[in-house]
């Protein structure tokens, strides 16, 4: 049985832990206990409760997290230039796609649709008329 005291052995429950869909069981299994003590609620509590393993999971945790953020960055620059070059083109569809694409990647259709604050409120006439203006402007532009 792997000796929860050793700095690796803790990394490497972290790595499969977040490797394999944050599955306790499955991870313990990977690393060398066996599937009864890995199934054990004991084994949860000891080994997920340990400072050096939660200390571990919070390390990949936060390493995952910039990744997923420079990733999101770099989408959001080659949608832009999917948008720009779809303007260009006179592409309604790919400009409208590419927008969403960039709304989805950056949660703003969720948001709109699964809550009840100030985006989701109707608009007042003066934001209407602005909108409108905005839209003869593009319109013009195209």
């Amino acid at each position: 049985m792997p000796n929860i005291k050793d700095k690796s052995t803790c990394d490497a429950i972290a790595r499969e832990f977040c490797s394999n869909g944050r599955n306790k069981e499955q991870a313990l299994i990977s690393v060398g206990y066996t599937k009864s003590y890995a199934r054990s609620g004991y084994a949860h509590t000891q080994i997920y409760a340990n400072p050096l393993v939660k200390a571990a999971i919070a390390k990949i945790d936060t390493k995952m997290a910039k990744e997923i953020e420079h990733n999101r960055i770099i989408s959001l620059h080659n949608l832009q230039k999917a948008y720009d070059l779809a303007f260009k083109q006179g592409n309604a569809a790919a400009m409208v796609a590419a927008e969403r694409e960039k709304n989805a990647i950056s949660n703003l259709h969720s948001s709109t649709l699964h809550t009840d604050d100030k985006q989701t409120k109707e608009l007042n006439d003066s934001q209407q008329a602005e909108a409108r203006r905005l839209a003869n402007i593009r319109l013009k532009q195209a």
